[in-house]
């Protein structure tokens, strides 16, 4: 019987909780036991071959879906690369019909060129026409106050390319457009008196129309004025002036 009482005692699952009674005496593990059982757990659950093998050598850790060509395809990287650039240096999306098929900014989205129809519309309209519309140009048209207002817009752009050292040459030909396009024709309506009220409302309405005629083209006179900027500093040649000096002179 007390061989029994042995047997059962040692066969029995060892529990915190359990207590097994042998001679009036409780027989609980001491606490030392059982921090030696939870030690001998926590090894062979970290070291057992198995887990090491499963979590090493899963198919699923090296599945062809994590190495599947499309990840590293070309076409993926040259795509992403297009798409990088579009977004950095070419802000204005072609098929918005804003650039030519050569890339260059078109020619009626620079307000300097509206400036420069309205000065050659002015200049050349007899002074002296019986015509009721040449007179009305002549009267209420002059652009002297617009190209002012855009010399000082030169004036600011050149300070910052300065600021940011674009190059001599191209601050030069930057220079060399300015007194073309704004400065001669300035020079020569230079008689004509400026209505500061009347030339100030005409000139507001004249820039409120550009602004919607880019808006009507799905884009805005921040985007032309960036993409402006862009190409002179970083010499693409992708503005109407610098495009025509490129193509004739190859400067």
């Amino acid at each position: 019987m007390s061989a029994l009482r042995s047997v059962t005692s040692t066969s029995s699952p060892v529990t915190e909780n359990s207590f097994v009674y042998q001679n009036g005496q409780s027989n609980t593990p001491h606490s030392s036991n059982l921090d030696e059982l939870r030690s001998s757990a926590t090894l062979t659950a970290a070291t057992h071959p198995v887990a090491t093998l499963t979590a090493a050598t899963h198919p699923a850790a090296t599945h062809p879906v994590a190495t599947h060509p499309v990840a590293t395809h070309p076409a993926a990287t040259l795509t992403a690369a297009t798409l990088t650039e579009s977004k950095e240096t070419n802000r204005l999306d072609p098929r918005k019909n804003t650039v030519d098929k050569n890339g260059v900014l078109r020619f009626d989205f620079l307000f300097s060129n509206w400036l420069l129809m309205w000065f050659i519309i002015y200049y050349f309209t007899p002074l002296k026409s019986s015509s009721s519309i040449s007179q009305f140009i002549r009267k209420y048209m002059n652009p002297s106050l617009g190209f002012y207002v855009a010399l000082f817009e030169n004036a600011l752009t050149f300070i910052w390319f300065i600021y940011n050292r674009t190059d001599t040459w191209t601050l030069f030909k930057f220079v060399s457009m300015v007194s073309l396009l704004k400065i001669l024709p300035l020079y020569l309506i230079q008689p004509y008196k400026i209505q500061w009220i009347r030339d100030s409302m005409v000139l507001f309405s004249v820039f409120i129309a550009y602004n919607v005629f880019l808006a009507l083209n799905d884009t805005n006179i921040y985007e032309i004025y960036e993409r402006t900027v862009t190409s002179i500093q970083q010499k693409k040649n992708q503005t109407p002036f610098f495009a025509l000096l490129n193509q004739w002179f190859h400067i």
